[in-house]
């Protein structure tokens, strides 16, 4: 079984306009929601990410250190993947397939809408945004990274 953990970025500012969209950091309201997301996901006692994989996005970065941070994993476990800044369907799958088989749990940290249109494929019905801060989480039934775009798959959030 292979988990995959969709994240969108926490709340950013809009408010600093001489900061290119790839400059532009979390807010603290984004912080705390994204706090309360790892407190949800720990209650829940979920197989954990062993990895994420994150946007190279300011936002998506924070994002993703907050997570780790909250999931008592090292700096090291994220990996910045600027493909995810705006990635697709394809982009996602070839992601996750490169990932080591021995990691059973991954996450990614990215944006809308491609974070939107991904778990969509599994979403019935389908959701209209992913919201900041939010998390869905996929569990397919392969022991391959590269097999889960064609594995049976159960959505667990």
């Amino acid at each position: 079984m292979k988990t995959v953990y969709i994240v969108r970025h926490a709340k950013s500012s809009w408010d600093l306009t001489h900061l290119s969209d790839l400059e532009r950091p979390i807010l603290d309201s984004g912080r705390i929601k994204t706090r309360n997301k790892i407190a949800q996901l720990l209650a829940m006692k979920q197989a954990l990410p062993q990895i994420i994989l994150s946007s190279n996005a300011l936002r998506a970065q924070q994002t993703a250190a907050e997570w780790a941070a909250g999931l008592c994993l090292d700096s090291y476990a994220i990996a910045i993947k600027p493909a995810l800044y705006h990635a697709d369907n394809d982009l996602i799958f070839r992601l996750c397939a490169e990932v080591e088989n021995q990691i059973e749990a991954l996450m990614l940290v990215g944006h809308n809408p491609a974070l939107t249109n991904f778990v969509n494929l599994f979403l019935l019905p389908p959701i209209d945004e992913l919201h900041t801060s939010a998390f869905v989480c996929l569990v397919f039934d392969t022991p391959y990274w590269s097999g889960i775009k064609q594995a049976g798959y159960k959505v667990c959030l």
